[in-house]
């Protein structure tokens, strides 16, 4: 044999192998991963929907109505409890009721009031009128009724008189940074012998904030 040819393939098959040898090298020092280091991998929280945070709002809302409906019927209900007039449910139709009965009201307001007996008789023209203290609210007695006229700081209390029948009001004058958000404005005089059957929370239309 020429000695050039066998040289020559010799070279060849010395490649041919080193070449084999490379490619399988790799696949055989390859780690496969451990199934622990892929258990580990942090996994991430399923994020929150719309719908829970929608349910998690109307709780909330429901809850605060629940809250301020208790606080209303506990209140009524110690009223209730406290009047012996209310108990007894004696009165007479000659009674009078002056609306409103409990008046908060800002420096430089005015205020107007109504007179009723039991029987429901509307007699503001027929009555004497008066306020405990001109200095700071003045009283005025017009043709459609009462106007009082809130001149500085304090608590007055308007009366008015029919025969031997009277009926008081309290009006406190407060500054108007006094007056917050909430602040009860006026309330109606109570009704002899009522109960208090339910009180329901009034809700803006736009819902509770």
């Amino acid at each position: 044999m020429n000695p050039f040819f066998f040289c020559r393939r010799l070279i060849v098959v010395s490649f041919l192998a080193a070449a084999c040898f490379a490619l399988r090298t790799p696949g055989q020092n390859a780690q496969p991963q451990s199934p622990a280091a892929t258990s580990n991998s942090p996994q991430s929280a399923p994020p929150s929907t719309a719908a829970d945070d929608a349910a998690a709002k109307a709780a909330e809302r429901k809850k605060r109505f629940d809250e301020a409906k208790k606080r209303l019927e506990n209140s009524a209900s110690q009223q209730q409890n406290g009047s012996d007039a209310a108990a007894s449910c004696s009165y007479s139709p000659n009674d009078l009721s002056l609306s409103p009965a409990l008046v908060n009201i800002v420096v430089g307001e005015t205020q107007r009031f109504s007179l009723f007996d039991q029987a429901g008789h509307k007699l503001t023209a027929q009555a004497d009128w008066s306020v405990s203290d001109s200095s700071i609210a003045e009283l005025h007695v017009e043709s459609d009724g009462p106007v009082l006229t809130s001149k500085q700081k304090g608590t007055v209390r308007v009366q008015a008189r029919v025969d031997s029948h009277s009926a008081e009001a309290t009006v406190n004058v407060i500054s108007a940074e006094e007056m917050k958000p909430g602040t009860i404005r006026w309330s109606a005089p109570p009704t002899p012998c009522a109960k208090t059957k339910g009180i329901v929370v009034a809700v803006p239309s736009g819902g509770v904030r």
